[in-house]
């Protein structure tokens, strides 16, 4: 498959599923092993998760790893992952992500903007990120496909995470998060 580039590196921001994609294949390269094989060494095993996920692949034949949207957890691990960048990297004593990636990931670009989102959406790092202030995250967030949501409040200590087979009747779950924990 082609793609044609529509802007110069650094240009314009404009979201698309294909960069963590290429991140994977990065991943692959400079770690000599698969990407879900990475994150089951570095992170998932530091973690004490409490059951067995998965991340899809592509097809059998060449079994890459769909970064842009295979991550298969239960909701109580996707918490624990939630806890883990509440706590900036560190889970217990242990810095296990570097705290200078964690802030990296979550400072905002103002030029990141999602406006089909919302006003006050940005993606940064992989992360879907509010923003009152357009600096600051107050909601520093990841979308599942069919209504998998984790929501990381870290003013105010709260981790919510969503998970479903589609998005249901509902208008807006970052609306409900957000209520849920105004009333907190």
């Amino acid at each position: 498959m082609q793609l044609s580039i529509k802007y110069k590196p650094g240009e314009k921001f404009q979201y698309n599923s294909y960069n963590p994609i290429l991140v994977g294949m990065i991943l692959e390269k400079a770690t000599g092993m698969p990407p879900a094989k990475y994150f089951e060494k570095s992170i998932w095993n530091k973690l004490g998760m409490e059951f067995s996920g998965s991340w899809s692949a592509d097809s059998e034949e060449s079994m890459m790893t769909k970064m842009e949207s295979g991550l298969n957890l239960r909701a109580i691990d996707f918490a624990k992952f939630g806890r883990l960048v509440l706590n900036n990297g560190k889970w217990n004593d242990e810095q296990i992500i570097p705290l200078d990636w964690i802030a990296k990931s979550t400072l905002i670009d103002p030029n990141h903007n999602v406006n089909e989102f919302g006003s006050e959406i940005y993606y940064e790092n992989f992360w879907w990120l509010y923003s009152r202030d357009k600096l600051t995250p107050y909601i520093i967030s990841a979308w599942g496909h069919l209504g998998q949501y984790l929501y990381i409040f870290p003013e105010k200590n709260v981790i919510i995470v969503r998970m479903g087979k589609d998005l249901g009747p509902i208008e807006s779950w970052s609306r409900i998060f957000k209520d849920v924990v105004e009333k907190i």
